[in-house]
């Protein structure tokens, strides 16, 4: 990648352990890359790789440095293609009449959405015209959308202390996530011979090579898999939240850390047709997209739990897939603060550390590689990991019972739903039910802040503007041909009883520009532990299935 004028900081360990003849990955520029900024701030990439050993016995260090993508200033798509949704009505002939009257050709559906790619000369003419013609309801750039990773200090360390306060040890009591549960991290890739990571790698695929080797060549995915499911109790190197989960590696992200729209909305609807019951999107960018909305809502329907980042431009503006998703995560500190770079707003559903955190790498050569970095993709795949660990528990359950039991979370910031944490701080143990021993350690600082607005983690650099105003009131319907939602969120009672897997209700929403909310989360009573009262509803305004009592809230 090209410096820029802003750099992050990023430590970088690997151990001196050789496992065979492991394949070297393909590394680019100075040396071993990480995540590429997208909605960050900029900063200075150090890798700091520890490999061999020295004649004193010790490991041999070295220092490599590489840069990151600042974040786009401009709306950047692919500019020779275009996302269009016919009209229902329309027949083929009139279809490809439309196209070729504007030098269009039709390449290929998008599995699972109304959506087709179509070759044009220029994306940004023929987004107009097109949108003219009788037989086309909908066109819409084929934005590139970025890994979510942000600067953090240099400083490495091998423990894991931020799994703490969310009571995961706890939760691992009662579930440590089963290879009947599949996770799919649509990202770079992952690196598939990791020694942390290999085991639990399933065949996944790669939508920017078109091929069945979802290699990553860039190194942001393979953090990601190890937050959710690094292989634990193995002896080596990390521990993943859910241990026995099954990877799925889907690559639509190439070794920049940039992906196409059309890859993304592939990749999760792939994922969910081959049986991912977990999808984590820790990528995004600032511009609405109903191919992904539709692609989200086709893994909904299958019954994945789709997990995303919420973006890091430090301000309450929209990340997109993350904005759509069942769980939209955003990140604190180890204390329990809204990290700085976190982005806010109601969409956001709860939040998890995301400021040094340790995890799996790609490095070259055949050795154990570790990380250390930040931002809301490694909020994300943290939240991801205990989805795995509720459905290993309760394979029956429904995506919405699933959904509802992550919200059962720790109360921080404003009390109540609120747009800094959502439904608050995650908690693994009152989501999996674990029996507790002892209360969980507290994090610093207040729980609620009285003002109404949270103490932010401190920056390590300033943070850069966003580019998308928040959600305003409005209309709440369903997406119609061409609509874009702002957001989604879709409840359900935690408490009832477990049926078959739940299905969006049909029809659309009332319209209403109430944004009143009741928020359903778990309370933090004196004595330590979360209430175990059952969640009450979510948004105002909804549509209510009669069968699971789910209920489906979007807002443009």
């Amino acid at each position: 990648m090209r410096p820029q004028s802003g750099y992050s900081r990023v430590a970088f360990l690997a151990s001196g352990r050789v496992h065979g003849q492991r394949r070297s990955a393909q590394l680019r520029g100075s040396g071993v890359r990480l995540a590429a900024v997208a909605l960050a701030t900029a900063g200075f990439l150090v890798f700091q790789v520890v490999g061999g050993t020295a004649a004193a016995g010790r490991p041999a260090t070295h220092t490599r440095t590489a840069s990151l993508r600042r974040a786009p200033s401009r709306e950047r798509f692919e500019p020779k293609s275009l996302l269009v949704e016919f009209k229902a009505g329309a027949s083929l002939a009139e279809r490809k009449a439309a196209l070729a009257r504007h030098g269009a050709t039709l390449r290929t559906l998008v599995h699972g959405t109304p959506f087709s790619l179509v070759r044009v000369a220029d994306a940004a003419r023929a987004r107009h015209a097109l949108k003219d013609e009788p037989a086309i309801a909908a066109v819409e750039l084929n934005h590139i959308r970025h890994a979510l990773a942000t600067p953090n200090d240099p400083r490495f360390s091998t423990e894991q202390q931020y799994l703490l306060p969310l009571r995961i040890p706890a939760a691992w009591d009662v579930s440590r996530g089963s290879t009947a549960v599949k996770v799919a991290i649509v990202d770079t890739g992952v690196d598939l011979d990791h020694p942390d990571l290999a085991p639990r790698v399933l065949p996944g695929y790669d939508f920017v090579n078109n091929d069945a080797v979802a290699q990553d060549d860039e190194g942001h995915g393979t953090m990601v898999a190890g937050i959710a499911a690094a292989a634990t109790n193995n002896g080596i190197g990390i521990a993943g939240v859910a241990w026995n989960a099954s990877i799925m590696p889907v690559k639509v992200l190439d070794d920049t850390g940039a992906g196409s729209d059309f890859d993304v909305a592939d990749g999760i609807t792939w994922a969910a047709d081959n049986g991912a019951q977990v999808i984590n999107l820790s990528l995004g960018g600032p511009w609405s997209s109903v191919t992904l909305y539709d692609a989200i809502d086709y893994a909904r329907k299958k019954g994945a739990v789709v997990v995303a980042a919420a973006g890091n431009d430090g301000a309450p503006v929209f990340s997109y897939p993350g904005a759509y998703a069942d769980v939209a995560v955003g990140a604190t500190d180890a204390a329990g603060d809204a990290a700085w770079f976190s982005n806010s707003g109601y969409w956001v559903d709860v939040a998890a550390p995301g400021i040094d955190i340790t995890s799996t790498a790609l490095a070259a050569g055949p050795v154990e590689a570790y990380a250390k970095g930040a931002g809301t993709s490694f909020a994300s795949p943290i939240v991801a990991g205990v989805a795995v660990l509720v459905w290993a528990q309760h394979p029956n359950w429904s995506q919405l019972q699933v959904v509802a039991q992550l919200e059962r979370a720790w109360d921080r910031g404003p009390r109540g739903l609120d747009p800094y944490y959502g439904f608050g701080l995650a908690d693994a143990a009152a989501a999996t039910g674990a029996s507790l021993q002892s209360p969980a350690p507290q994090p610093d600082g207040d729980t609620n802040e009285p003002n109404g607005a949270p103490k932010r983690a401190t920056a390590v650099t300033s943070s850069a503007g966003g580019t998308i105003s928040p959600e305003g009131d409005g209309a709440t319907r369903t997406r119609r041909g061409g609509e874009k939602p702002r957001w989604c969120r879709r409840r359900a009672p935690a408490a009832t009883t477990p049926t078959s897997r739940a299905r969006r209700p049909p029809g659309a929403l009332t319209p209403s520009r109430s944004r009143t909310r009741t928020p359903r989360r778990s309370s933090m009573p004196s004595s330590g532990g979360p209430s175990t009262a059952s969640p009450t509803s979510g948004i105002s305004s909804s549509q209510t299935s009669p069968a699971t009592g789910a209920k489906t809230s979007c807002r443009r």
